[in-house]
């Protein structure tokens, strides 16, 4: 069975930009667009995406769309998990809450 040609694809992940939903805006990020000097609330799958962006050409001249969006795709998923696992942890979030225990776990991971 044929793949469907992915077009749209994500320089930030979607799972990253979830993290700066508005709980306000039935699911959305607020973006400022400095043209119009205007914010404008949409939804994580309009941000930071650029139509073919991790598009391949081959040797043979044929196209793959697919290749490097399935590899992130898997790369992703395994984030979210990690970010998820972590946030849920009664450890870790009671050292979140504290901006310097944040920076604390910041020069750790640093090392």
């Amino acid at each position: 069975m044929t793949q469907k040609r992915k077009k749209r694809h994500h320089y930030i992940p979607k799972c990253y930009l979830t993290g700066f939903i508005d709980p306000t805006t039935k699911g959305k990020i607020w973006q400022f667009d400095k043209q119009t000097l205007k914010w404008h609330a949409l939804l994580p799958g309009y941000l930071a995406v650029r139509k073919n962006l991790y598009r391949l050409t081959r040797p043979d001249g044929t196209t793959d769309s697919n290749a490097l969006e399935d590899a992130f795709c898997q790369t992703e998923g395994d984030f979210a998990t990690l970010v998820r696992k972590l946030t849920i942890s009664p450890t870790l979030r009671g050292c979140l809450k504290s901006p310097t225990r944040q920076l604390k776990l910041v020069r750790v991971g640093k090392r």
